[in-house]
């Protein structure tokens, strides 16, 4: 129950700082966290996502079905949903997160 309430909360978060984002419809990321301890993202984020980055902070993370799209965004909203991804996914026994700017 705690894991679910905090990938509730983490979800919250995320969208929270990305409140600012542009009105246009925004590429998604799901970050998955499975039982077996495996985490993968998939997805589409707007060229300004450190993709690199989050592989170099969540080594684990399987990117194989991550991409970018071919879409410019503001680079700060989305580093800070990396900072905060990066924070919440060790706490996380099983879930996802989904990174998706909305007003």
């Amino acid at each position: 129950m705690r894991a679910s309430l905090s990938a509730i909360v983490a979800c919250l978060v995320v969208l929270a700082l990305l409140s600012n984002a542009p009105a246009r419809a925004e590429p998604a990321l799901t970050i998955s966290v499975m039982e077996d301890g495996g985490v993968r993202a998939a997805g589409e984020v707007p060229r300004a996502f450190p993709l690199d980055e989050l592989r170099q902070r969540v080594p684990e993370i399987d990117l194989s079905s991550a991409r970018y799209a071919d879409l410019a965004a503001n680079a700060e909203p989305w580093k800070h949903a990396l900072d905060a991804l990066t924070v919440i996914l060790p706490r996380l026994e099983h879930g996802e997160a989904r990174l998706a700017p909305r007003r």
